[in-house]
């Protein structure tokens, strides 16, 4: 019989790999030729169908299932752990191909494509034991529920309309965390997990499950949404491993199979021994068979007990939790590896004595621990939890959470062995304190801004005001609070802000600014508001900022007006450069009119009728001629229209003018001499030479930065023509501009006076000629000091009122002596050929020798032949 049980072995054998070859169809076959590697996202913690052990190496029920699917087929498989949610999400982005463990749900299957199922695992609701209010699935109705973010519970919860609040989890731990914190009510989730948890972390006591099952979940794997090729090979490779076996196999070896012995096989076995033994040792054949049977649920209860530590360690570990278990009597502990290497230590290094951990408690907390641990054991309270700091072996300090209970009693009820678990918090601790001092940084901050800034709700009513605010307001922040804010800034006709309703109904998101009068301020305020919603209740805040814009406004209206003056000056100077040329030439059409006018006259007798004509054109003449003086003194160039003034009043009556005149760069500083003597000069033209100064002043500044000194003085000294050799002198009452410009070469100051010169742009050069003609037409002098990378500066003498020397009048005569001699010769020069023939005339007529030149070349080789 061998040899045919061995061919009937290897027939099976050679058709089970044939029919493996066959599973897949051509277009499958090559899909995993063109993806040799794909790539499957499991959870961190869902045993015992997908975990990481405690060498950091992915097990699990659905792993195991994978790594045989991609030997059986020729692929690579390629895993990455993350949390349930980030699972979902990366299938959906692409960045993964096939999540190993999901729920099949009617809304999940629009996103995703599901294989077969592999495992049906039902859900259940648990709740803290001596929790009376929650029984069946309608009593979390206006409860805290926690789930795992991302699973079907969440659907379930929804189709079934219960109105709860879902506080979500990265994984079940997590999630029974939440629970036994009290930070929730309830905690729905896969009966399998929640009980592996409950029962490796000794909590039966503490959780209890309550009602039927919710519903049974078809545990699957999935991809994305229209990859059918890829669904196709995994559904035929879950089908192909419930047809041989291996799926029964894998869920026997991590959940356990009971030993069941069918009547059809216990008959035959009976039937053997009664053949092979006979009757007489059936009943010791039962003690034996009964005593296998016990040993072997003593090995399988060892084994099942194995595991749990093992998964509890694996639980801790993940959750980097260090355990601790204390015998109170003898002070001894049992910690597991993850609390040693939490403070740096190499397992089985560390002390753990009750006195030995004492010492690397913080001397600070060490006194509040051991009142804390007295209190715990005197009270007989079933709970403990502290926060403490330890040393580690590196000599810092991490924040560790601790919390545990009774274990363990005598039979008076005292508590003779207490365990719980360690947790790392210094994180935790940090970014507390980092929160907490950002809060108060905003807080100081939003105290510390001069802007009064109100956070107001939906209806305008007052939240939070800061310091300025309520200074402004002149009421304390609590007074603030709960009223309107528009009541207390506007006055009371303003029962309504309309601009709060036009930020709500703003669908950009951007601030709301507008200038508003707020009349209970007593101010011109630009008024800025943004609005925020809160995450969690859906709330909107608006956060109203308003700046006093009172002074500003008032600025920019008196600089508006300095413009309009400036602009005006500037005006006044091209209409005066205008008038002056015109009048220069109209002088010398008026003199030509007039000097032969006079040549007519003295031509004919006063009977002639002609000479009343020309005694008419002479009157027009004049006439004219006293217009052109009018345009000449509006130039600049005419009679000044005399005023004794202070040079201090003028300068202080155009300090505004000067504000806009000069660029932003610079700095205007004012040394006015108190004791300046008055001066007799026309105002307006001395306006205009210290507005030239200024600006010239300014320009050599330009956009660097710089300073502009404006100052007054008095001095005694003589003019620089004068031949005078007094020692006193003469008074002066003085005006200085410094500037710390380029300055001047040599050169450019030699020519800084002439007209038409200038070293800025073209179209300008008359500002310093102006200057001079008008100061020396007031009697007065310029002094000018600059030198290249220095800077300038410009002093202006003008005579004081009380020094000012008038020339005597010639003595009446009826001819000078220069008519006296006859014969004289006279060099006559100007540029218009008219007054030359005029000129030369009426001097001729008068008896003298004339000489006659149209330039000054000219007039000096004429003067070097006929100099006798």
């Amino acid at each position: 019989m061998r040899f045919p049980l061995f061919g009937f072995f290897l027939t099976f054998i050679i058709v089970s790999a044939y029919a493996d070859s066959c599973i897949l169809s051509p277009e499958e076959e090559q899909y995993l030729l063109s993806h040799p590697e794909i790539h499957f996202v499991s959870q961190t913690s869902y045993p015992p169908f997908e975990f990481l052990d405690d060498d950091g190496e992915r097990q699990g029920m659905c792993i195991e299932l994978v790594r045989w699917m991609s030997t059986e087929f020729g692929f690579q498989a390629i895993f990455t752990d993350m949390t349930f949610q980030e699972a979902q999400e990366a299938i959906l982005n692409g960045d993964a191909d096939v999540l190993t463990s999901f729920f099949y749900s009617q809304s999940r299957d629009s996103l995703f494509d599901f294989t077969e199922t592999m495992y049906e695992i039902p859900a259940r609701i648990y709740i803290q034991s001596g929790t009376t209010d929650i029984e069946v699935l309608a009593d979390l109705t206006e409860k805290k529920v926690a789930v795992q973010g991302g699973d079907y519970a969440i659907d379930f919860l929804h189709t079934e309309g219960i109105d709860c609040t879902l506080i979500y989890a990265d994984n079940f731990t997590d999630a029974l965390y939440l629970l036994l914190n009290g930070e929730v009510d309830a905690l729905v989730g896969d009966e399998q997990i929640i009980e592996y948890h409950l029962s490796s972390h000794y909590l039966k006591e503490d959780v209890v499950a309550v009602g039927d099952t919710l519903y049974v979940g078809l545990n699957c794997m999935s991809v994305a949404e229209g990859e059918n090729l890829l669904c196709s090979i995994i559904d035929k490779g879950i089908e192909h491993a419930k047809e041989i076996g291996i799926l029964e196999g894998i869920k026997t070896k991590w959940q356990g199979n009971p030993i069941r012995i069918s009547e059809e096989s216990g008959f035959r076995y009976m039937i053997h021994m009664l053949i092979i033994l006979g009757l007489f040792i059936i009943a010791a054949l039962l003690i034996l068979f009964w005593n296998l049977r016990l040993r072997h649920l003593v090995e399988q209860r060892t084994i099942s007990l194995k595991e749990s530590e093992n998964r509890l360690d694996q639980a801790l570990d993940q959750a980097y939790l260090g355990s601790w278990d204390c015998d109170i009597q003898t002070g001894e502990a049992v910690n597991n590896d993850r609390y040693s290497l939490m403070l740096g230590y190499s397992p089985g290094e560390m002390d753990f004595s009750y006195a030995g951990w004492l010492k690397l408690v913080h001397p600070d907390d060490r006194d509040m621990l051991e009142s804390r641990i007295d209190e715990f054991l005197a009270k007989n309270t079933e709970r403990f939890e502290c926060e403490f700091r330890m040393k580690t072996k590196n000599g810092e300090w991490r924040s560790i959470h601790s919390c545990g209970g009774t274990v363990e009693r005598d039979r008076d009820g005292k508590p003779v062995r207490i365990a719980g678990i360690h947790q790392d918090i210094t994180r935790r601790k940090l970014s507390e304190s980092l929160l907490r001092k950002a809060v108060d940084d905003w807080r100081n901050t939003f105290d510390a801004l001069p802007e009064l800034i109100a956070v107001l709700d939906s209806e305008g009513t007052v939240i939070r005001v800061n310091r300025a605010q309520a200074l402004a307001l002149n009421m304390t922040r609590e007074e603030c609070i709960g009223k309107k804010l528009y009541t207390l800034i506007l006055s009371d006709n303003y029962t309504k802000a309309p601009c709060i309703q036009d930020i709500l109904l703003k669908e950009t998101g951007l601030p709301l600014l507008r200038e508003m009068r707020l009349d209970k301020l007593d101010g011109d305020f630009e008024v800025s508001m943004a609005v925020s919603k809160d995450i969690e209740d859906g709330s909107v805040r608006i956060m109203h900022v308003a700046r006093n814009i009172t002074a500003r406004k008032s600025a920019e209206k008196t600089q508006k007006e300095m413009e309009k003056r400036v602009q005006h000056a500037q005006k006044l100077e091209s209409l005066g450069v205008l008038a002056g040329g015109i009048a220069h030439d109209f002088n010398n059409i008026l003199m030509s009119i007039r000097g032969y006018t006079d040549l007519a006259i003295s031509s004919i007798e006063e009977e002639e009728p002609a000479f009343e004509y020309l005694e008419e054109i002479n009157r027009s003449v004049r006439i004219a001629s006293e217009l052109s003086g009018q345009m000449l003194a509006y130039s600049g160039r005419g009679n000044f229209v005399v005023e004794t003034v202070y040079l201090n009043d003028i300068i202080e009556n155009m300090k505004p003018m000067f504000q806009v005149s000069v660029s932003r760069k610079a700095d205007l500083h004012y040394h006015l001499d108190k004791n300046l003597p008055s001066v007799k000069v026309d105002s307006t033209q001395m306006e205009q030479v210290i507005l030239n100064l200024v600006t010239n002043a300014s320009e050599a500044i330009g956009s660097s930065q710089g300073t502009i000194t404006v100052s007054t003085g008095v001095e005694r000294t003589q003019p620089p023509d004068s031949t005078d050799l007094e020692e006193e002198g003469l008074l002066f009452a003085c005006i200085q501009v410094d500037d710390t410009g380029d300055g001047m070469s040599d050169d450019v100051i030699h020519k800084l006076f002439e007209p038409f010169f200038t070293t800025k742009f073209t179209g300008r050069g008359l500002g310093m000629a102006v200057v001079h003609g008008i100061v020396e037409g007031h009697g007065g002098f310029i002094e000018v000091r600059s030198k290249t990378g220095i800077g300038s500066s410009i002093k202006v003498f003008i005579p004081a009122a009380e020094g000012i020397k008038t020339k005597e009048a010639p003595e009446e005569n009826d001819e000078s002596s220069v008519f006296r001699e006859t014969a004289a010769g006279i060099l006559l020069v100007d540029d218009e050929n008219n007054i030359l023939f005029i000129g030369k005339l009426a001097l001729e007529k008068a008896g003298y020798t004339v000489f006659t030149a149209e330039n000054g070349e000219k007039a000096i080789d004429v003067y070097k032949e006929n100099k006798d």
